[in-house]
C-alpha cells in the first residue's frame, strides 16, 4: 500500500532479519525486524522475475522484490534456495526440541502418582509391622505351652529379625520420601515466585522496548525521556534550563513531523515548561522564582518507603529528596 522499501536482508541460523543500512547489517545493529523461517513456504510470480513472497508458520506473508541492476531471475533463485535451506534447518531443530520435550514429559512422573505410591507403601509397611508383632506373640505363646524344637525356633527368630529390619528400612525410606516432598514443595514455591518476578520484569522491558521502537519510527522522543522525575534548577542560566529549551525545540519539530504522537507530547511538554517559566524581566532585571511549581505535600502523608520505592532502579543523579526528608 505504501510502496516498496529498501532493506538489507540477512539469513542466519534459520532467522530472516532486515536492516536499513548495510553497515547495520554487518554490525548487527538497529535491526528493523526478524522472522523465524520454521515451516516457511516461498512462492513466486511467473509474470514478475523479481518478485517472491515468504509465508511463515503464523500465516504472515513477507513480500520481496529483487533490484533489476543484476540478473533478477538468477538472484531470485539463489535467494529462494537459501531461504528454503534455512527453513529446513529451523524446522528440523524445532521438531527435535518438541520431540525431546515430549519425551521428557513422558518420562516425568506426576506428583499425584508419587503421593499415591507413598500412601500405599505406608499402608503396606504398617500392615507388615502389625503382622510381625502378631506372629512373634503367637510363637511365644506356643513356646510357653508346648515344646518347640530348637531348629524351628531359631528359624522363626531369623525370619522375625529379617522382617523387622525390612520394616525399619521401609520406615526410613518413607521418611526420606516425605522430607524430599517437603523440600520439593519449598523449591517449587521459590521457583514460582522467581518466575512471577521475571515475568513482571519481562513485561516491563517489553513495554519500554515497544515505546522505544514507536519513538524511533515516529520520530518523537520516548515517554521515558519526558518524565516527571526529571529535576531542573530554578536558575535560568543553569545547564538544565538550556537543555530543556533545546529539548522543547526538538519536541516542537517532532510535532510537525508526527501527528500520531501529538496527544502524548502536548500533554507532557507543558509540565516541563513550568519548570523554566520562573524567570521574568522587570526593568531589565531578571527575577527568579521563589517556590516550586508543584504544591508541597502534607507531613502526615510523608513516608520514607514511598520515596525509596520510587527510587528503585534510578540513577543517583536523578534521585531527588524532599525538604522534609532532609530535615
Amino acid at each position: 500500500f505504501f510502496g516498496w522499501k529498501l532493506y538489507w536482508i540477512v539469513l542466519e541460523h534459520g532467522v530472516l532479519s532486515w536492516y536499513r543500512r548495510q553497515a547495520d547489517a554487518v554490525n548487527n545493529d538497529h535491526r528493523q525486524g526478524c522472522k523465524h523461517l520454521t515451516q516457511a513456504v516461498c512462492t513466486v510470480k511467473s509474470t514478475d522475475s523479481c518478485f517472491f513472497s515468504v509465508r511463515c508458520f503464523d500465516d504472515t506473508v513477507h513480500r520481496f522484490k529483487i533490484p533489476k541492476n543484476n540478473i533478477p531471475s538468477q538472484t531470485r533463485e539463489s535467494w529462494l534456495e537459501a531461504i528454503e535451506e534455512h527453513s529446513a534447518y529451523s524446522t528440523h531443530y524445532c521438531t527435535q526440541e518438541q520431540l525431546s520435550s515430549d519425551d521428557e514429559e513422558d518420562d516425568t512422573v506426576s506428583v499425584t502418582d508419587l503421593q499415591d505410591t507413598l500412601k500405599k507403601a505406608q499402608a503396606c509397611q504398617q500392615r507388615l509391622s502389625k503382622e510381625i508383632s502378631d506372629f512373634l506373640a503367637m510363637v511365644k505363646s506356643l513356646d510357653a505351652t508346648k515344646g518347640i524344637s530348637s531348629p524351628l525356633l531359631q528359624q522363626v527368630d531369623v525370619v522375625s529379625e529379617v522382617s523387622q529390619e525390612t520394616c525399619e528400612a521401609l520406615t526410613d525410606c518413607l521418611n526420606l520420601f516425605t522430607k524430599q516432598e517437603g523440600v520439593r514443595n519449598l523449591k517449587l514455591e521459590h521457583e514460582q515466585e522467581k518466575n512471577k518476578i521475571l515475568s513482571e520484569a519481562l513485561e516491563t522491558l517489553a513495554t519500554e522496548h515497544h515505546e522505544l521502537e514507536q519513538s524511533l519510527v515516529k520520530g518523537s522522543p520516548p515517554l521515558s525521556i519526558i518524565s516527571e522525575q526529571q529535576f531542573y534548577d530554578a536558575l535560568s542560566d543553569s545547564e538544565s534550563e538550556k537543555s530543556l529549551s533545546g529539548f522543547e525545540t526538538t519536541t516542537a519539530y517532532s510535532l510537525e513531523d508526527s501527528m500520531d504522537s501529538k496527544d502524548t507530547i502536548t500533554s507532557s511538554v507543558p509540565e516541563e515548561k513550568v519548570c523554566g517559566s520562573g524567570e521574568s524581566l522587570s526593568n531589565g532585571i531578571k527575577k527568579y522564582r521563589t517556590s516550586l511549581p508543584s504544591p508541597m505535600f502534607s507531613r502526615n502523608d510523608f513516608s520514607i518507603w514511598s520515596i525509596l520505592r520510587k527510587c528503585i532502579g534510578m540513577e543517583l543523579s536523578k534521585i531527588t529528596m524532599p525538604v522534609i526528608f532532609n530535615e
